[in-house]
C-alpha cells in the first residue's frame, strides 16, 4: 500500500509522468523480476520448496475455478467473443506482485522461496488457460500450441525461475561479488512494479 501510494502521489504531483511509470513498469518486468524470481528460488533449502499438497491445492483450486466460470460466464454475457476475455480477466491476477509481498510480510523472507516456485507454475497455467479461453470463445475456437509455447519461454518471469531451480538442483553457487548484485536487482522489482498504472498481466 505504500508503494502504490508513492506512486500514485508522484503521477499526481507531476514528478513523474504516466509515460515514464508504464516505461518504468515495462523495465521492471523484462529486466528487474526475473533477478527476484531467480533469486527466491536460488537462496532457497530443501525444506523452503512448497509440498506437493500446497501445489496440488492451487492446480486444483485454478482448474475448478477455470471450469466454473467457463460454465457460469456464457449464461450471462451473450457476445461469444466478450466470454473469454471476461473470463480470463477474472482468474488470471497479479500473483507476482501482490503475492510475493503478502508472504513475505506474513511468512517472512524463507517463504518467499514457496512462492517463487509456485509463480513459476501458477504463471504458466494462467497463460496457458488464459490463451484457451480467448480461442475458444473465438471464431473457429482453435488454440495455437506454438504461439503458446513461444510465450511461455519467452516470459522472464518464468526465466528468472527456471535458472534459480536449475542453480538450486546443481548446487551451482555465484562468486559473491555477483549474488550481491543479483539480490539487490530483485529486491527492486515490488517496489518497481506497484503504481496505479497499467502492467503486464502476472
Amino acid at each position: 500500500m505504500c508503494y502504490l501510494a508513492m506512486g500514485a502521489f508522484l503521477v499526481r504531483a507531476k514528478a513523474a509522468g504516466t509515460e515514464f511509470m508504464q516505461a518504468l513498469n515495462k523495465f521492471t518486468f523484462r529486466a528487474i523480476f526475473p533477478f527476484m524470481m531467480f533469486s527466491n528460488v536460488y537462496s532457497a533449502s530443501p525444506e523452503d520448496m512448497p509440498s506437493g499438497r500446497l501445489i496440488l491445492f492451487c492446480v486444483v483450486g485454478l482448474f475448478a475455478l477455470v471450469a466454473l466460470l467457463m460454465a457460469a460466464v456464457p449464461r450471462i454475457v451473450r457476445e461469444n467473443p466478450r466470454r473469454g476475455v471476461i473470463i480470463q480477466g477474472i482468474f488470471r491476477s497479479n500473483f507476482v506482485i501482490y503475492g510475493l509481498p503478502l508472504t513475505i510480510g506474513v511468512y517472512g523472507n524463507r517463504a518467499a522461496s514457496v512462492t517463487g516456485v509456485l509463480v513459476m507454475i501458477m504463471v504458466s497455467l494462467f497463460n496457458i488457460l488464459g490463451v484457451v479461453a480467448l480461442e475458444i470463445f473465438r471464431e473457429g475456437g482453435r488454440v495455437r500450441i506454438g504461439p503458446l509455447l513461444k510465450g511461455l519461454v519467452k516470459n522472464p518471469l518464468l526465466q528468472g525461475c527456471a535458472a534459480g531451480l536449475l542453480f538450486f538442483a546443481l548446487g551451482i553457487r555465484l562468486p559473491k561479488a555477483i549474488e550481491g548484485p543479483v539480490t539487490s536487482l530483485g529486491a527492486m522489482a515490488p517496489p518497481g512494479a506497484d503504481y496505479p498504472g497499467r502492467r503486464p498481466a502476472l
